[in-house]
């Protein structure tokens, strides 16, 4: 039982500070990938709880069609990509760092899914 609410106090921080830098990011296109990685803890949030058709649909639907449109729409805006194309190694940590957790993440979810009977303590 610790460690299914450990894994899902873990989610439900990232979640919640996902969410906090969707709107609190300056650029726009950070702000989506973040939506991403907030749809993406919410949908494993749903899987722990049992409700497996529910976070299959929130993934599909969320992330592979809503988010991404809005990716692209943001990224068909008037925005001047010479000054963002430059500084790619200072935004190398950033994005390794959202990679490690939604790896970590990945990770978690198919641990606790392979033993989620010795979860449950009835």
């Amino acid at each position: 039982m610790l460690a299914h609410a450990l894994v899902f106090y873990f989610f439900s921080f990232i979640t919640i500070a996902s969410s906090l830098m969707v709107i609190s990011a300056k650029n726009t296109v950070h702000a989506v990938f973040f939506l991403i990685l907030d749809f993406v803890s919410i949908s494993c949030l749903f899987i722990m709880m049992g409700a497996e058709y529910l976070g299959m649909l929130t993934l599909i639907v969320y992330v592979g069609a809503v988010a991404v449109l809005f990716l692209f729409v943001v990224m068909m805006l008037n925005v001047n990509f010479k000054n963002l194309r430059t500084g790619f190694l200072s935004y190398l940590p950033f994005g390794t760092l959202i990679g490690v957790v939604m790896l970590t993440e990945i990770g978690l979810m198919i641990g606790t899914w392979k033993y989620k009977d010795s979860f449950i303590k009835t």
